[in-house]
This record gives C-alpha cells, structure tokens and sequence, in this order.
C-alpha cells in the first residue's frame, strides 16, 4: 500500500546545514568582517561549501553589495543559485583577451 508523504520545501527554500568546521569559519569571518575597514579572504579546499558559507556570512553581515571575485563566469553563476530564493540580477564582464 502507498501512502501520501508530505511534500518537501523547495530545494530554493531550504537552508543547508553548514558542518562544525564550516560554521567555525562562518563564525570567524563574520566576527573579523565587523571590524571597521576590514577585509578578508577566504580559503577552503574544492568542494567545502566556500559559496554556502560566503553567502551565508553576507547574510549575516547584512551586506547590501557583495564583490564576488571569480576566475570563470560558471563559478558566478553558482554564486547567484546557491541559496536564493528569487534570482538576482547579475552583472559581469568577460576579462579582456591576453595579448599575445
């Protein structure tokens, strides 16, 4: 026999669980960020939510403007899909040639 199951949220509305490292680095660019006239760089190996946490931290911060600095357009694309509900408006710039 098949029963009903309740329908999950969205994926778009979900919020993933960050892992114990990943909040202790959310934690700690959030913290460092507050300061005035602060920056910071945030490195992590391929494949440990780097996106989920830099969205998150903007988030917290309330950022109302966030550089997202990319070597390849598709990494900017999943920079704006990874965790928004609506899409938002994207701008970029295809870097210019190398001249050779």
């Amino acid at each position: 026999m098949v029963r009903p199951t309740q329908a999950s949220a969205p994926h778009s509305l979900c919020k993933p669980q960050l892992r114990p490292d990943q909040m202790r680095g959310l934690d700690a660019v959030v913290r460092h960020l507050r300061r005035p006239r602060s920056r910071a760089l945030y490195v992590s190996a391929t494949g440990t939510a780097k996106t989920l946490v830099s969205i998150r931290a903007a988030d917290a911060l309330e950022a109302r403007l966030v550089l997202v600095v990319v070597p390849i357009l598709d990494l900017t694309a999943q920079t704006v899909c990874a965790g928004r509900p609506e899409p938002m408006p994207l701008r970029h710039r295809r870097p210019a040639e190398p001249a050779y």
